[in-house]
């Protein structure tokens, strides 16, 4: 980021405050829960990012945003010790996201797969592209009998 970047992403950040002391007082009456889920999530940010899962992070801040809970990411997964068949882009409570920013179908519907034998919740594919490819992909996915989209507001409905 560039330095008018990151003044206008100050800028941002601050706006919903009048002032100085109305943010710096905002910061000092913050909870120790609140704190607490702040390093939570900057935690799992900065995992995100150090992997080179493109987009991920972007969609746990947006999951987080809409009130879903991110436990994890990037998480190992594993049959057995000596076999590691991959990781789960993002484990939430109720189901686990393998997240694509465009791929083929047999890309997703492998690592959709994968992560099935060895969890019992349910496997969703999100693929970032909202072009054709990325609507293929889908395509692709669901005729084979798995859970895809790329509709965030749909995926919304999917782990409500």
């Amino acid at each position: 980021m560039g330095c008018s970047e990151w003044g206008w992403a100050l800028w941002a950040h601050n706006a919903q405050y009048a002032t100085l002391a109305d943010r710096a007082a905002a910061v000092t009456n913050r909870t120790p829960l609140q704190i607490a889920d702040r390093n939570r999530l900057a935690i799992l940010l900065r995992r995100a990012r150090q992997q080179s899962d493109p987009g991920v992070a972007q969609l746990v801040r947006d999951l987080e945003g809409a009130g879903i809970r991110v436990h994890n990411v990037n998480m190992g997964i594993s049959r057995t010790a000596a076999h590691r068949l991959g990781e789960a882009d993002i484990v939430l409570e109720n189901a686990i996201l393998q997240v694509k920013r465009t791929s083929s179908a047999g890309v997703l519907i492998k690592q959709i797969q994968e992560t099935q034998l060895v969890t019992t919740r349910p496997v969703i594919g999100f693929v970032l592209a909202r072009n054709r490819a990325g609507q293929r992909t889908v395509d692709g996915a669901r005729y084979n009998g798995h859970l895809a989209t790329n509709d965030f507001n749909e995926l919304l409905d999917w782990v409500r």
